[in-house]
């Protein structure tokens, strides 16, 4: 977090020069819509709609509380009846709201207003939808490889991560920053609503060579060297629908702006869909940058640290419980490792464990014996225990793993790198 005594000098709020496809709409209007909008990008949406739902659709659409899967079923339609097509048509009302304001954000920022250079570069890691798409991952692995290129100075080189915090309690860093802390524990991370002022603090306080931009996609006001965009090849253009009928931040053409796109999960698909979400993309940016990384599994680890091999659990009953963004890429994990599930709850991603969920949990494991309870690296963070009850409760590590492309995008972060 950062310290309310960092104050930055902005450049004025620019002058709105309109398009003229928006020339009839009303300034405050625009104003208000650009706002917002920027909040909502910036900000995973996800876990806010689905707090939504768990209030006030729980009773005939969640099998469980806070069950973040019922959300997804909506959107992709998988959920039938009449109320899940009434939801899906309320949102679908909202969704050329959503569009306009996205647009006229993207307008402005094509120009160049609101833009602010930092002195030094910048490379962002984004997604074009809400939803787990291995960013942590890919980060974590981004910033060892850049501590690791060639420097004067016996320490590498010094590079900071800037993030919005979604998620986070005040005060405090979110489960994504707790997970790069334990694995990057030379890399400092920056969180907070002004990753402008974040970014000035970074290089005049930390002395930082190259800052990280996490989540930095939709995140225009800060000028990037390198905008990398992750795309989950098991889900990858978010039900086909802009927010909030659907997980896509922004429309599909927009990654005409990224220099790089990585597919992640590369393994989870066949190569034909993998060629498939490949052409497709490069129908609207040929040029680009392409690369595929695995999500590979490397151990289970619990908070005391303690270590287990990943074959120690194979063909073991286990609960899964996660609040990850994917969480059928977290389950489906766990199969091809061949653990066998036997019971699952998943709450919103960046969801907060209380007292009642670690007793839902442990009543679970009554009802369900197993050998284990296993979660993710981020949902461990906040856990903070090796049991619930009387099972041990593990975490699956993963690494990002670059499949194709790697030693062309390296090459580009060593040249920018200098």
């Amino acid at each position: 977090m950062i310290s309310e005594k960092w104050q930055f000098a902005m450049s004025p709020t620019p002058k709105l020069t309109l398009l003229p496809r928006y020339a009839n709409v009303p300034k405050r209007v625009l104003k208000a819509l650009h706002n917002r909008v920027n909040s909502l990008v910036v900000d995973p949406w996800a876990g806010r709609f689905n707090r939504i739902l768990s209030h006030n659709l729980q009773p005939e659409f969640m099998a469980k509380a806070k069950d973040y899967s019922g959300m997804l079923e909506i959107l992709s339609g998988q959920r039938r009846g009449v109320g899940a097509f009434l939801v899906r048509c309320g949102l679908s009302l909202l969704t050329p709201v959503y569009r306009v304001g996205i647009g006229y954000r993207n307008w402005r920022f094509n120009r160049g207003k609101g833009v602010f250079r930092v002195s030094v570069p910048v490379i962002s890691v984004g997604n074009l939808t809400t939803g787990g798409t291995g960013k942590t991952p890919f980060v974590i692995w981004l910033a060892s490889f850049i501590r690791r290129i060639k420097v004067d100075s016996p320490y590498g080189r010094r590079v900071a991560i800037i993030s919005r915090g979604y998620g986070s309690m005040e005060g405090q860093l979110n489960d994504e920053a707790l997970e790069m802390d334990q694995r990057l524990q030379a890399v400092p991370h920056l969180q907070g609503a002004d990753r402008v002022q974040l970014a000035s603090t970074a290089v005049a306080e930390l002395e930082t060579e190259l800052i990280l931009l996490d989540d930095g996609f939709q995140h225009r006001k800060i000028y990037r060297d390198l905008d990398i965009v992750l795309v989950d090849a098991t889900r990858p253009f978010g039900f086909e629908r802009l927010l909030p009928r659907g997980l896509l931040r922004e429309p599909i053409p927009n990654l005409a702006r990224a220099d790089v796109v990585v597919l992640t999960r590369c393994d989870q698909v066949t190569s034909q869909r993998r060629m498939e979400i490949k052409k497709r993309i490069l129908q609207w940016h040929p040029a680009v940058l392409w690369a595929e990384a695995e999500m590979r599994p490397t151990t289970f680890i619990q908070d005391s640290g303690r270590q287990l091999a990943l074959e120690e659990l194979r063909g073991q009953s286990v609960i899964a419980i996660c609040a990850v963004g994917n969480p059928s890429g977290f389950h489906s994990t766990l199969t091809r490792l061949g653990l066998e599930i036997s019971e699952s709850i998943v709450w919103s991603d960046h969801h907060h464990y209380s007292r009642e969920d670690l007793e839902t949990i442990q009543s679970m494991t009554a009802q369900h014996p197993a050998t284990a309870v296993v979660c993710t690296h981020k949902d461990l963070v906040k856990l903070n225990v090796d049991r619930i009850g009387s099972i041990p409760l593990y975490a699956l590590q993963i690494d990002s793993v670059l499949q194709t492309g790697r030693q062309q995008l390296e090459q580009r972060i060593k040249q920018l790198a200098g």
